[in-house]
């Protein structure tokens, strides 16, 4: 099977400076121009002996050295300092607050490091941003004097910047402006530690985020990303019990979207997003969206037409919005946001979004929201998303059509091209309908002939019956589908994506068969989402296991059904378990050992590629084989009371 994917996606591979930042003349582009570019100020440098500086689970002892704060600026009318540079000897200690974060630390730095079960490191240069109370309480104790920086001193702080500047980290600027503008209370603090010659690791307080302490190191030396190894709540949350489910740090919440697309034959992508959402905190004064790095803003406009200010930097996914009028707790707003863009891949006279998350504004981890989708395209192509299609029209030489999703979901798709349909009508399921790419299929069976690999014919009337079984066992066992249609596309791509009444299986999913059974395991995965994952979303990170976990054992339960094959089933069971319990078990030494389920996307870092399939699919998956065994009548054999617990949990 491997040999067969891997001859297909090499069929789809032959076919196959500084940076800006835009927005309009403004006070608040034009301070995070300042916070960015901020200079050392020659009237601010200090001799340093034996100071702490305390972070919530972290302390920073300089014990000998000189730090060098940077220039101030005005905001809202005050003056403030939010960075300085630390060269000298100190001690850098960092206990985490819960056992499961102190296991995760080990798992990446050796049991030396470790006294109590505090983390330690030796600091010889201290990069620090802040928008907290850092400088008020440093300046107390120090004596400045006038010294201009060396060419050393501003090297380093050129290198320390170089993490906050890579486009993919975290936004540092925004985290320190929008503490600041938003008058938030416990600051942000930044922190880049670092002993002589050596990879640095990262301190992060962050008020915005729920788990606002953040323990990082570098992802590789051959670039400038970090990686989070830590993330949990402050201490003081801890030792309050503070509800975390109930917590909630976001700005706004997202009602509707109105998105109107414009697509050309060649590719090119033109959209206009109208976005209505309401504030959830106080004096919200700025809005930090994510969106497809390729994507450009060409403006912002508030819901009377006056351009809002905002930033996008080239290649990069943060789009921050500055409102003119501070908003409160409960108002309503409306702003617009137009784009363009490369976001299409084209192949095969079939349109595929680079990214099917952000390829328009996103904000928050799981907001629901409706949309009102229209789609305007050459009238040769044929256009799907998610809802209900309300209206279609021929306008000159392109085709329009309207998808309106009245029930809120977590995000919207489309897929676009030359299909041919085949309607799958089955009693007791929702309408099917497969959408094939005709031309596609012709030239994989072309190359696939050509190299002498057998594929199956008229697959299309396959992966239609299969579907609709796969709705009938997990009607039984979940409860009813939460949908009203399905529809079926193909990806080119080596995984699935599943969502509202949408479904894109990867293209050697239609074209090879096996009697492995990872072909039904892998349309049933996907099929599987629409109640764990679309319907039954993630509230945290930390909860991503239960969509990963459920669909994939969901998948397995229908091949041990619709193959009436135990056999096979176990032999899967078993395959997954060799693979969990053998992960980066080497002949010489071991690797980083794998973390648990709970660690969601964290189980993946440059050391741990590949751990998201294998524990928080496949390993929690064996979570509910668990609980299958766990509530089978082993006297009967009946499984009533997993499907009942199954029934209630959704």
């Amino acid at each position: 099977m491997k040999k067969y994917i891997g001859v297909l996606f090499f069929c789809f591979a032959l076919l196959g400076n500084s940076s800006s930042t835009y927005g309009v003349n403004s006070e608040m582009v034009t301070l995070y121009n300042e916070l960015k570019n901020v200079e050392v100020d020659p009237n601010r440098t200090a001799s340093v002996e034996n100071i702490y500086i305390h972070r919530d689970v972290a302390t920073f002892h300089l014990e000998k050295g000189t730090i060098y704060f940077f220039k101030p600026a005005s905001i809202s009318g005050n003056i403030h300092v939010t960075g300085a540079l630390f060269i000298g000897d100190g001690t850098f200690s960092f206990t985490p607050s819960t056992e499961f974060e102190w296991e995760q630390v080990t798992r990446f730095y050796k049991k030396e490091l470790f006294e109590n079960q505090t983390f330690k490191q030796k600091i010889n240069i201290l990069f620090i941003r802040f928008a907290d109370s850092t400088f008020i309480e440093l300046e107390k104790k120090l004596f400045f004097y006038t010294a201009s920086p060396t060419k050393a001193i501003k090297e380093r702080k050129s290198y320390c910047e170089r993490y906050i500047l890579e486009k993919r980290n975290e936004n540092v600027i925004y985290g320190i402006l929008s503490s600041l503008r938003m008058n938030i209370k416990d600051g942000y603090f930044y922190a880049h530690i670092s002993k002589e010659n050596t990879v640095p690791v990262f301190f992060i307080y962050n008020p915005n985020n729920k788990e606002e302490v953040e323990f990082q190191n570098r992802v590789s030396e051959l670039n400038y990303l970090r990686q989070t190894i830590n993330q949990f709540h402050k201490q003081d949350d801890y030792e309050k019990v503070i509800n975390f489910d109930e917590e909630n740090k976001f700005f706004v919440f997202i009602n509707h979207y109105r998105i109107d697309i414009q697509i050309e034959s060649n590719g090119d992508f033109y959209a206009t997003a109208t976005i209505t959402f309401e504030a959830i905190r106080n004096h919200v004064t700025m809005i930090n969206f994510l969106i497809f790095s390729k994507l450009n803003i060409n403006k912002v406009l508030d819901s009377d037409g006056s351009a809002l200010p905002f930033i996008k930097e080239e290649k990069s996914s943060k789009l921050i919005i500055f409102l003119d009028n501070p908003l409160r707790k409960g108002d309503s707003a409306t702003i617009s946001v137009s784009f363009q863009g490369k976001i299409l891949k084209k192949e095969w006279d079939c349109f595929y979004c680079k990214s099917s998350i952000f390829w328009y504004p996103r904000y928050g981890w799981s907001n629901r929201a409706t949309y009102d989708l229209t789609f305007k395209v050459p009238q040769r192509y044929e256009c799907i998303s998610v809802g209900e299609k309300i209206d279609e029209k021929k306008e000159g030489k392109y085709k329009i059509s309207r998808w309106v999703q009245e029930t809120p979901i977590i995000n919207a798709y489309f897929n676009l091209g030359l299909f041919k349909t085949y309607n799958i009508n089955v009693e007791g399921v929702s309408p099917i309908t497969v959408f094939m790419s005709e031309k596609g299929h012709r030239k994989i069976s072309e190359y696939l002939i050509y190299h002498r690999v057998t594929f199956d014919k008229n697959i299309e009337e396959q992966i239609g019956a299969d579907i609709a079984n796969c709705i009938k066992f997990f009607t039984n066992l979940f409860g009813q589908y939460p949908y009203e249609k399905l529809y079926i596309t193909e990806l080119p791509f080596k995984y699935g994506k599943s969502f509202t009444g949408f479904i894109l299986f990867p293209w050697y999913n239609f074209k090879i068969l096996t009697d492995s059974g990872y072909s039904e395991i892998v349309r049933a995965h996907e099929v599987a989402h629409q109640w764990w994952g679309v319907s039954v979303g993630s509230k945290t990170y930390h909860d991503v296991w239960i969509r990963e976990g459920f669909s994939q054992y969901a998948g397995l339960l229908y091949l041990q059904w619709i193959l009436q094959d135990s056999k096979r089933f176990f032999e899967i069971l078993d395959e997954w378990k060799e693979q969990i319990f053998t992960n980066r078990k080497y002949l010489i030494r071991n690797g980083v050992e794998a973390g648990p389920i709970w660690l969601g996307y964290r189980t993946v870092t440059s050391e741990t590629e590949g751990d998201y399939s294998l524990i928080v699919c496949k390993k929690a998956a064996y979570v509910l084989h668990m609980l299958r065994n766990i509530f089978i009548d082993l006297k009967t054999m009946d499984e009533d009371r997993f499907k009942n617990m199954m029934q209630d949990f959704f």
